[in-house]
């Protein structure tokens, strides 16, 4: 009588046990991954290009709040394809990316409603200058789970250069100095949708 009873208790609780696993949805797909291209930059200090770009950090906002906050992303086969630095697998809806490089990521302020870089500023001496560099994309499961997410990413900051020219060529030209007034030495950058 005790053994049946003890059985009896067993496949309750065995029962019981199993009552809460429930699978809701099985991801057999890819995670989420990139391709990247750069505009040429015209002459800058401490440039970045398709060459040496090492790693871009990426938020990504959708139906949900964010999906992924300044995730690394990094290629292992020279740049032909870029993983992030942990797997994320592709929601059921729009993702929109925002990706930025050699940026002091607590200055990406990115949510559903705003994507911007808050109070960037370059450094004041030629050599501690870096190039910065974003790019925006959108994609979905069906269209980029195959191929990846092209991010093109173009130089967000300008170069100013002076030059004088005479189309006399006898005539000598000596600049005794150039003055540039009200130059924002501190700003924001609103990310681009297109």
């Amino acid at each position: 009588m005790k053994t049946k009873l003890l059985f009896g208790v067993l496949a309750t609780a065995a029962l019981a046990s199993c009552n809460n696993d429930d699978v809701v949805k099985v991801n057999n797909g890819k995670g989420i991954f990139f391709r990247t291209s750069l505009d040429n930059p015209v002459t800058r200090a401490n440039t970045i290009s398709q060459s040496n770009l090492d790693v871009f950090y990426v938020t990504a906002v959708g139906s949900e709040p964010v999906l992924m906050t300044h995730n690394g992303v990094r290629s292992t086969d020279g740049g032909n394809t870029w993983n992030c630095d942990r797997v994320y697998f592709w929601p059921d809806y729009r993702v929109r990316f925002f990706a930025y490089s050699h940026l002091d990521t607590t200055l990406v302020k990115i949510d559903n409603v705003s994507q911007k870089i808050l109070g960037f500023e370059p450094a004041h001496t030629v050599s501690g200058q870096k190039d910065l560099v974003v790019s925006y994309n959108s994609g979905t499961r069906e269209a980029n789970e195959a191929g990846g997410v092209a991010m093109n990413f173009k130089h967000a900051l300008s170069q100013i250069e002076l030059r004088a020219k005479c189309s006399n060529s006898n005539i000598k030209i000596n600049v005794r100095g150039v003055k540039l007034a009200n130059v924002a030495t501190k700003g924001d950058f609103t990310f681009p949708e297109r």
